[in-house]
């Protein structure tokens, strides 16, 4: 490999004739670098270690990368963990801008400022459908599953973001006749206060609450032109997709939308539970006759109207 880059830089035009000691040693330097790299991100995709791959180390890697897109680096690095099978030991140039050619489609240019954070927008390889880079309330893009910076807030299906979706959010056993209430903390159920199990006595149906989700609905958590995604929708790009079928916390993952494993907190206790073992998102649709009352306190994921 290293002859095969020697050659290719003689052949790149960067000598004088005859060529200076300086020139071949710039040479060596350069090509020396990049097989450094390379053998970097194979031991990375091929061990249980974790890329961090920096944009100049990607940037020595020879020949030059086509369509390195500074803003994917995060994306990049994702990839070399979740595809061990597409990189040699060391990997090769080839083998690298294979990887970008397949990440770059699936971020498309554009943000979303939102409540103070800055989320970019990815395009499913399956529906074309656009969507935020991470769960609402997330810090940043899941560099693995367990990154607990992405996990973002858990939201009573519903409701509005008036607090009680922190993490830490405190709690209350006062059951609500409205599906706005005035309160910042997780209301939590019991079958014996409230004989549905739901956070709210009112809207029995979900109704109410399907159209409060919605895209300026009454308790619209997204931002502009977004919204919670209907379980088809879900379902397409997850648990039905036909580039990545997600099947697992693992396939969760390693789709384009880089769900983490951020569990649950429990409707009856507000605790926490399968942090870092189980992932878990919202749709906005009602289950059968009643809305989801049953279903634990969990991640949104936004999906462009």
């Amino acid at each position: 490999m290293l002859i095969y880059a020697y050659q290719l830089l003689m052949q790149s035009g960067s000598f004088a004739s005859p060529a200076t000691q300086a020139e071949v040693q710039a040479m060596v330097t350069a090509v020396n670098a990049s097989n450094s790299v390379l053998e970097d991100i194979g031991t990375d995709a091929n061990t249980a270690s974790t890329s961090d791959t920096t944009i100049a180390e990607f940037g020595a890697i020879l020949p030059a990368l086509m369509s390195f897109v500074d803003a994917n680096l995060a994306a990049y690095q994702a990839y070399i963990n979740d595809n061990p099978g597409s990189f040699s030991s060391p990997a090769t140039q080839a083998e690298v801008q294979a990887m970008i050619t397949a990440v770059n489609p699936s971020v498309v240019a554009g943000t979303v400022i939102f409540k103070n954070l800055t989320y970019k927008i990815v395009k499913s390889p399956d529906t074309n459908k656009m969507w935020l880079d991470r769960n609402l309330g997330a810090t940043k893009v899941c560099a693995s599953s367990t990154d607990s910076a992405c996990y973002g807030n858990l939201y009573q299906w519903g409701r509005n973001d008036d607090g009680h979706e922190s993490r830490t959010s405190g709690t209350t056993a006062t059951s609500v006749t409205t599906i706005t209430p005035a309160i910042n903390k997780f209301i939590t159920t019991s079958t014996s206060s409230t004989s549905s199990g739901d956070w709210s006595t009112a809207d029995s149906t979900g109704s109410s609450r399907i159209s409060a989700w919605t895209d300026g609905g009454a308790n619209d958590i997204c931002p502009t032109g977004f919204s919670v995604p209907t379980e088809e929708e879900l379902t397409a790009d997850t648990t039905s997709a036909t580039t990545t079928d997600v099947i697992n916390s693992a396939t969760a993952f390693s789709s384009f939308l880089k769900i983490p494993v951020a569990g649950y907190r429990d409707r009856m206790s507000g605790t926490l539970y399968s942090v870092g073992s189980d992932a878990y998102l919202w749709s906005r649709s009602a289950n059968g006759s009643r809305g989801r009352f049953w279903a634990s306190v969990v991640a949104v994921r936004f999906l462009q109207r």
